[in-house]
């Protein structure tokens, strides 16, 4: 049965649609009895039990609920009274918006979770104007994540969590190659950096890292080529307080 959007209009036109088709309860998927007294019951929530208005709406939705077994001329009748009623319904009440003064300067600190005010403080937001201008690079929820033995070759990058279990540096001739084995409990990934010596001072087995990238498949096994913007480091304090990974200021 449809869905009613706004009282007062989504009852009218099935009304006058029930006149034509001659108080045969097909108006609307469903019966017109049914939906009526939906559309009632939400507009009788917009008065008091005891207002006229709402008195009422009581009266016609428990007519509504008998609707079929009325005759013909008692359901020609409620339907001309409703409709009646309806089209001469005063403005619906409308809820005045609640006053709230703040201040671009209040502190975020008493809006933050006990249990997340650690992993929170890394992303340097402290007032409310910080946040008003605050673009994050990621906001991630552990659901985004999927897990690297279900990761194949596709153009859409995953979301992939997973701890440091090796590192690797060559050089040959100008070009220094920086390979980074990657586990996390269902597959194995190699990270592989050309030209980045200086991120080696950030590489440590057992640290964290979030990439967004879609790992090349093959017989050597995954392997993704690292890009600037498509990586995060994690503390192990991220990982294990924060219920969504807490991104970087840019």
């Amino acid at each position: 049965m449809p869905e009613p959007l706004s009282p007062i209009p989504s009852l009218l036109k099935p009304l006058k649609l029930e006149q034509k088709k001659k108080f045969t309860n097909l108006a609307v998927t469903g019966g017109l009895d049914r939906y009526a007294r939906r559309c009632l019951e939400a507009l009788a929530k917009l008065y008091g039990p005891q207002s006229p208005e709402g008195l009422w709406l009581e009266r016609a939705r428990a007519d509504f609920g008998q609707y079929l077994a009325l005759t013909l001329a008692e359901r020609e009748a409620l339907v001309a009274e409703t409709l009646q009623k309806l089209e001469a319904w005063p403005a619906l009440p409308q809820a005045a918006p609640p006053k709230a003064e703040v201040r671009q300067t209040q502190s975020l600190a008493p809006f933050i979770p006990a249990e997340k005010a650690r992993a929170f403080q890394r992303t340097g937001l402290k007032t409310l104007r910080d946040l008003l201008a605050y673009t994050p690079k990621w906001v991630l929820h552990r659901s985004l994540f999927t897990p690297l033995a279900q990761c194949t070759g596709r153009e859409e990058p995953y979301f992939i969590l997973a701890r440091i279990n090796g590192i690797s540096q060559t050089r040959r001739g100008p070009r220094e190659t920086l390979k980074v084995a990657l586990e996390d409990g269902t597959g194995t990934l190699i990270w592989t950096w050309f030209n980045r010596p200086y991120l080696r001072k950030e590489l440590s087995n057992g640290r964290w890292v979030v990439l967004h990238a879609s790992p090349e498949v093959s017989r050597w096994g995954k392997q993704v080529v690292g890009q600037a913007d498509t990586f995060e480091f994690l503390s192990e304090d991220d990982k294990q307080v924060c219920p969504f990974i807490p991104p970087r200021p840019p």
